[in-house]
């Protein structure tokens, strides 16, 4: 993590820096080094900064990325950050490819009901992420 991550990650919780330092059992003085680049950044601080870091995502757009991984008979996990790297190739300016095959065509498909106003996670269909083992 570079100074300037872990400046946006404290800005971006709203939290001052003796605010933080409160959160992490540190001095405010250590958050300033860090921040400064005067002082490396421990393991710890990054691992307790990116426990807390959270993403926003619309339901629809998680429905649809699970649509996707469903289609493409890939995990949940892997469509996500293939999502994520093409987002940070288009920003780069790179043509970023994806790693997962164009979906086969389906065979038959069954409609799909859904009433108005349901939302994605009201669906019947059931979906379970694959868990990775550590």
């Amino acid at each position: 993590m570079t100074p300037q991550q872990l400046r946006h990650l404290r800005e971006a919780r709203g939290l001052t820096r003796e605010e933080l330092a409160r959160e992490l059992k540190c001095s405010a003085g250590a958050i300033v080094q860090w921040e400064g680049n005067s002082r490396a950044i421990p393991t710890w601080v990054v691992d307790k900064m990116l426990e807390s870091a959270t993403i926003t995502l619309p339901l629809k757009e998680l429905h649809e990325l699970i649509d996707i991984a469903l289609q493409r008979e890939a995990d949940f996990g892997s469509i996500l950050a293939d999502a994520i790297r093409a987002y940070i190739a288009n920003q780069r300016g790179e043509d970023k490819v994806s790693q997962f095959p164009d979906p086969k065509p389906a065979q038959n498909p069954a409609p799909q009901a859904q009433k108005p106003g349901q939302l994605a996670a009201e669906d019947p269909v059931v979906y379970q992420a694959k868990r990775r083992s550590k």
